[in-house]
């Protein structure tokens, strides 16, 4: 491991716009842009929308790691999202690329999120019987749901790289800004999970402990000097790259133990919750049931949950209500639109 006394790279600001050659400045949408106006850099129109959309609005009423947490400090979706775009905007400062392309993906990366985050994403995949992924999800919403149904219109290269940052989903096509925000996200989590662990007080264990202080003595300090070393073997290698190096090596024994944590932090029967709302849901034949509980935040399940009789009213009561009149009545949750 490395130790957190180590001093930063000698120099390091000399190497400010290394990778500027690279930076994203392509682009294109499905449709035409329907903005009055000219605007400069077209991933800030896509930024705008995301941030607009009532997709983004959602996230704050979704698990991170925690569960309707009693601390407000304790981050939810929304937060989480706020900590990538933060680091990959950062990480973009210092190679030259594209920032605004940086920010568009990483505040639209989680949109896909269900309720009860991965377990919420397990429950549905198991009852619809197909791979269902908040990455596919999130360009359903993107490109089918929002504005009633006539989706936000998101550039190609936002889009792409909303669903490659996470999972199996990399590849040697993307854009260095979708490359950028796919580290950025587990930077982001690791610690800021981490952090929110110690909140609640939960017994961690040596091994992670030791693991965790050994890249600094606070989350400031560990995330900087992750992306410090990120971004150095970005410029030695020529491209996005965060795996050869000693710090690099070091974060994944970390992710590691990291996931060994989260499988006994979030140990938790959602099918007991989500399983009865579900059923109900596929009985009334309002819409796709599944599609239904995957636009959901946790306060809609735990609203529905607490009905002692639940009727369709409550259902249009939640925050799906106002969407179920304007939904396409045919979605595939399970299909990629990026053809064009």
């Amino acid at each position: 491991m490395t130790t957190a006394s180590q001093p930063a790279l000698p120099g390091f600001s000399i190497a400010l716009g290394s990778l500027a050659h690279l930076r994203t400045t392509n682009h294109h949408r499905k449709f035409p842009t329907e903005s009055p106006y000219p605007v400069g850099d077209p991933y800030r129109k896509c930024l705008r929308k995301i941030l607009c959309s009532k997709a983004y609005r959602r996230l704050g009423g979704k698990t991170q790691v925690l569960t309707n947490p009693a601390n407000g400090h304790i981050r939810d979706r929304s937060a989480h999202t706020a900590e990538v775009a933060a680091c990959a905007m950062t990480v973009a400062d210092i190679l030259g690329l594209n920032v605004t392309l940086c920010q568009a993906i990483a505040f639209g990366h989680d949109i896909g999120h269900v309720p009860f985050g991965h377990q919420g994403e397990d429950f549905i995949a198991n009852r619809i019987g197909r791979p269902f992924t908040h990455e596919v999800m999130g360009l359903v919403i993107a490109q089918e749901i929002e504005r009633d149904g006539k989706g936000l219109n998101l550039c190609w290269q936002v889009l792409d790289g909303m669903l490659r940052h996470g999972g199996s989903r990399a590849s040697p096509t993307m854009t260095p800004e979708a490359s950028v925000v796919r580290v950025c996200d587990k930077i982001a989590y690791i610690f800021a999970d981490y952090n929110d662990l110690l909140r609640v007080h939960y017994p961690v264990g040596y091994a992670l402990r030791e693991a965790m202080h050994s890249f600094g003595g606070n989350q400031r300090e560990r995330v900087n000097r992750v992306i410090e070393a990120f971004c150095r073997e970005s410029i030695e290698q020529g491209r996005m790259s965060f795996e050869h190096s000693t710090e690099a090596r070091d974060f994944a024994e970390l992710k590691k133990l990291m996931y060994e944590v989260y499988g006994r932090v979030t140990l938790q029967d959602v099918s007991r919750i989500l399983g009865p709302i579900y059923d109900f849901l596929e009985q009334c034949k309002v819409h796709d049931p599944a599609l239904l509980l995957a636009l959901m935040t946790d306060r809609d399940v735990m609203y529905l949950h607490e009905q002692r009789f639940l009727n369709v009213d409550h259902v249009m009561q939640t925050s799906v209500g106002e969407l179920i009149p304007h939904l396409p009545r045919e979605i595939d949750l399970c299909k990629v639109d990026l053809d064009w």
